[in-house]
């Protein structure tokens, strides 16, 4: 990938962020996924046999088949970490001893997860800075968001302007992303997949010179952010719509699913060689609340519910829009792409990720999310919702509503990843009784003000690396705060400086 120096500057931003957090109890989710990552690389299997039973490892995130543990998760994230725990393991033996449990794991997070995060973060901005440009060629045409294919003057200036600059960083600060992006889980990588999928698409048509669309590998892009996460299942089928609407042969669709089919295989491999068929692994679920509401509709989802609609959007308790109020503005954004011509398509592509992801988590039996502090299942569809901001960034008023909310959720989320994003679900405040019949008439307390907050304010942080200097409590977040003011400031400055060739790296 050739980056810009702005893009550089934004990639070490975030992953910097991204590293500077250990969370030290990192759940059955994590364990899971990193058991499969140890078992591949230290005996060469899947089998997670005694993997799951270690005190740093303790996870029941996992199916029993035939006499043996396996990791009941879809596997990219696993192979992902491969390379990196490889190295992990080659560092060790040149040094003669093990890191400790923790620090391999951290490793091989900030050289997988993290690393593609930040990655996925400059796929985001790419996507911006391009419909930034169209918007501007609109503008002089009439059209807005319409081919700038000779519109270079517009796509020069959209690459000195700092909206979409920002805009990336409230999305992978401000929201969730951040907290995901610092552990061992599948949707920073599949979202990385997915978002270069999306770019490589839209790249193809605004360039002149391509004879036509890259179906192939889009397919193959789609397929392998499935392999790391089954909710982006709900993103694949509305991007496949978005290429066939735009594409001028839809016969040749057929290769956006073999390239899709390709991506997936290793799953499809990987559950025949364990269970003799192509099956889920919580098919063969070891513990039996999760084995018997998997089992229910699709995939433990049945039908949306009002109720929890309200508690992953507006409630404080996992409301979406109360952690990261800037995505509202998102809404403006939709009307204005829905009422014009050449962005409709678009608009209708990010209402229905972001709405199929509402209905499949408030349909979801773990609406909640288990061990978590925001919507997680929402996650698919953050960055595709937060698309919509570039089209107000251009009013004033807007601008200045998006960025001060942005602020805030920034604030609100280093605090509790500060903390530990994974709050435990079960607690006397929410039993397990009123998470399973979600009802309105229940209270479910907002953990921030209740734990989190007071945990911060008395300086009970977790691991993270202003401790390395000897620092302790909130003070010990002021390094990175110091490295995010440099960062912007340096971001901003390319940006605003006139590109030319030496912009390049």
């Amino acid at each position: 990938m050739r980056l810009h120096r702005p893009e550089v500057v934004l990639f070490l931003l975030l992953w910097g962020s991204f590293a500077c957090f250990h969370h030290i109890h990192a759940g059955w989710n994590v364990n899971s996924r990193v058991a499969l990552t140890y078992a591949i690389v230290e005996r060469g299997t899947a089998r997670i046999d005694g993997y799951d039973t270690r005190l740093e490892m303790e996870t029941d995130d996992v199916a029993v088949f035939g006499g043996h543990v396996y990791s009941d998760k879809i596997i990219g994230t696993s192979l992902l970490g491969v390379p990196a725990f490889a190295a992990v393991k080659a560092v060790e033996m040149m040094r003669g001893c093990e890191f400790a449990p923790g620090a391999r794991r951290y490793l091989v997070t900030v050289f997988s997860v993290g690393l593609l995060a930040a990655l996925a973060g400059v796929m985001f901005f790419r996507l911006l800075g391009l419909y930034e440009a169209r918007q501007r060629g609109g503008a002089q045409s009439g059209v807005m968001a319409g081919s700038v294919r000779d519109e270079k003057a517009s796509r020069a200036c959209a690459e000195r302007s700092t909206g979409p600059f920002v805009i990336t960083l409230l999305v992978f600060l401000g929201t969730q992303l951040f907290f995901y992006a610092t552990l061992f889980m599948s949707y920073l990588p599949a979202l990385f997949f997915g978002l270069w999928a999306l770019l490589r698409f839209e790249r193809w048509r605004d360039d002149d010179s391509a004879h036509g669309p890259p179906l192939l590998s889009c397919g193959l892009l789609i397929g392998l952010s499935l392999l790391c996460e089954y909710l982006m299942g709900i993103f694949a089928v509305f991007f496949a719509l978005y290429v066939l609407a735009l594409i001028p042969r839809k016969a040749a669709i057929w290769k956006f699913a073999a390239g899709a089919a390709v991506g997936i295989l290793p799953f499809v491999v990987y559950t025949i060689a364990i269970f003799g068929r192509l099956a889920i692994p919580y098919e063969y679920e070891r513990n039996m609340l999760f084995k018997e509401q998997m089992e229910r509709g699709f995939l433990g989802a049945s039908w949306p519910r009002l109720a929890v609609l309200e508690l992953i959007t507006l409630h404080p308790y996992r409301g979406l829009f109360i952690h990261s109020p800037f995505l509202l503005m998102s809404i403006a954004g939709l009307w204005i792409c829905m009422r014009t011509a050449g962005a409709r398509a678009l608009a209708l592509f990010v209402i229905g990720t972001t709405a199929g992801c509402l209905l499949f988590n408030s349909a979801y039996y773990m609406w909640w999310g288990g061990w978590s502090f925001g919507p997680r299942h929402l996650v698919p569809a953050i960055p595709f919702l937060a698309i919509p901001l570039i089209a107000v960034w251009h009013s004033r008023s807007a601008r200045a509503v998006i960025v001060a909310l942005g602020a805030v959720s920034v604030l609100l989320h280093l605090v509790v990843n500060s903390i530990d994003p994974q709050f435990r679900d079960l607690n006397p405040a929410t039993p397990l009784s009123i998470l399973l019949e979600p009802d309105s008439a229940h209270e479910y307390p907002w953990v921030f003000t209740l734990y989190i907050w007071p945990l911060f304010r008395l300086g009970y942080l977790g691991s993270n690396a202003g401790q390395l200097l000897g620092l302790r409590g909130i003070a010990s977040l002021a390094p990175l705060l110091v490295f995010w003011a440099i960062m912007i400031w340096l971001g901003i400055r390319l940006l605003s400086a006139a590109p030319s060739g030496k912009d390049q790296l």
